[in-house]
């Protein structure tokens, strides 16, 4: 079923604007992607997601708002392959004061698919705020932009440290 909560998060990941788990992070500090969209619907969006060749990340700051009553850092990766060659944008929000997981989504860049999950569990969803990464472990989505739209991630996300923005800095 659409929740209103959906457009809102929609609104918030297109205006401030991703994949086979396991690996661990490189040692070096780029932008990195390696997650798996483990289970979709519908099926076809299931696959590993991978940074495009040369594309980056962005971190930025944002003061309170509906998604947050407090600061919370916005990393988007606008660019992921998928394994049969589509194209994503995978975003995460997190709150400045404890690294606590606010929202992940996923957007399909053609068909315009689109999946969140808000507030998940930090088992599900966790920052590392030493090391600069998301580690998902089958994070189920809690909303989509169309009622049976839903997507299960597993794996992990490096995001950019930016020295402008020194509250989302590890």
């Amino acid at each position: 079923m659409f929740h209103p909560g959906a457009a809102a998060g929609l609104a918030i990941a297109l205006s401030l604007a991703a994949c086979g788990g396991g690996d661990d992070p490189p040692a070096d500090a780029s932008p990195h992607v390696a997650l798996a969209i483990v289970e979709a619907a519908p099926v076809t969006h299931a696959g590993d997601l991978r940074l495009a060749p040369g594309a980056g990340a962005t971190i930025a700051l944002r003061e309170p708002d509906g998604l947050s009553g407090e600061p919370y850092c916005f990393v988007r990766f606008p660019s992921t392959l998928h394994t049969d060659g589509g194209t994503y944008e995978f975003t995460l929000a997190f709150r400045v004061r404890d690294r606590r997981v606010l929202a992940v989504t996923l957007l399909h860049l053609d068909t315009r698919w689109w999946v969140a999950a808000f507030q998940p569990d930090a088992a599900q969803a966790s920052v590392d705020a030493a090391r600069g990464t998301l580690h998902l472990a089958r994070l189920r989505s809690t909303q989509g932009i169309q009622v049976g739209f839903e997507a299960v991630l597993d794996g992990w996300v490096r995001f950019p440290s930016d020295p402008k923005e020194p509250a989302c800095a590890a």
